[in-house]
């Protein structure tokens, strides 16, 4: 120290060094006069300007902060940066950057994110996302997922997991979200429809078999369909007068004889004369329905007289050719 040739810049690695056993020296060639001074080297300690246990001399960090740990070379974490990315090793989370590359503030190599999504380009499924929107792992958002591959995607998706665009009743909500899938709207479930396309409800003769799905709808039991029915709620098998006329909506029914007539001192039963108004417009009767009132016994009646008075004429008229024993012959044949 102090020299300026032995340690001439101070760092305590002289430049030379003359060992002698104590005697004079003579015939040195020296820059300084100090070239004589002896020292004894085991009552001095080198120095260690940052006190961090590496002598200056060797210290390649002469100023690191006092108690922190350092390397062989006097250097701490903080103050070596071994992938020369520009972040220090104790800040540094990936040590092993390859040299050129731009690094963030962790020492990590910042890989290119167009869309700046948080997902690099090499890895981004979804490279245009939109600004603001999260995505996933892959860099989609929902707005550029279709999870169910329907077309819909994610973030419109009326129905996730389901395919929106089947919707077999038409109702607005996609089939597999809907809790009743009723294509014909009679309330009854497709699953359990009793007549698809018809309304279930409508049974008019309740035999159990809607009226769509029904061969025959009897709503009076006559065995005849409502549609053809001629005497809605009545049978229309049953016309006891037999006018054709169902007897549920027959007004007159003439097959049963009529009581005789207080008037009549006869007790025959004379049916009675059906009323009906049968004038025409000149007020007169019409004769061919009376006629058709008369009844079968009083036409069998008058055709029984008609040929018992036959008879007697032609008798008469042959007893008056033969004298007054009429023959037997002719009266034989004739009867």
């Amino acid at each position: 120290p102090d020299s300026n040739s032995a340690d001439a810049n101070g760092d305590w690695i002289w430049e030379f060094i003359v060992l002698s056993t104590g005697g004079s020296i003579s015939n040195l060639h020296a820059q300084d006069n100090h070239y004589e001074d002896w020292i004894s080297v085991g009552t001095i300690s080198p120095p260690d300007s940052d006190g961090d246990g590496v002598r200056n001399g060797l210290d390649e960090c002469p100023s690191t902060q006092s108690g922190t740990s350092v390397d062989s070379s006097g250097c701490a974490a903080s103050q070596l940066d071994d992938d020369g990315d520009g972040v220090t090793n104790d800040m540094d989370q990936c040590p092993d950057t390859q040299d050129g590359d731009e690094v963030d503030s962790t020492g990590c190599t910042i890989l290119p994110d167009s869309d700046n999504d948080g997902v690099e380009d090499s890895a981004d499924q979804c490279p245009d996302t939109p600004a603001g929107e999260s995505v996933d792992s892959t860099g989609c958002s929902a707005s550029q997922r279709d999870s169910d591959n329907d077309g819909v995607n994610d973030a419109d998706d009326q129905c996730p997991g389901h395919d929106d665009n089947v919707d077999v009743d038409n109702d607005g909500t996609p089939d597999g979200c809907d809790s009743l899938i009723d294509s014909d709207g009679d309330g009854v479930a497709d699953s359990q429809d009793q007549c698809p396309g018809h309304d279930d409800n409508a049974d008019s003769d309740n035999d159990g078999t809607p009226d769509g799905c029904d061969s025959l709808t009897d709503s009076d039991g006559d065995g005849v369909e409502d549609s053809q029915d001629q005497c809605d709620g009545h049978n229309d098998n049953s016309d006891s007068d037999g006018d054709g006329i169902p007897d549920g909506c027959d007004s007159t029914d003439d097959s049963t004889p009529s009581e005789p007539d207080e008037n009549n001192g006869s007790g025959e039963n004379v049916p009675d004369t059906p009323v009906t108004d049968d004038s025409n417009s000149d007020g007169n009767s019409n004769e061919e329905s009376q006629n058709k009132s008369v009844s079968m016994p009083l036409l069998i009646g008058i055709g029984v007289g008609v040929i018992g008075l036959l008879v007697v004429v032609v008798v008469a008229v042959l007893m008056l050719r033969g004298g007054n024993k009429p023959p037997e012959q002719p009266m034989r044949g004739l009867l």
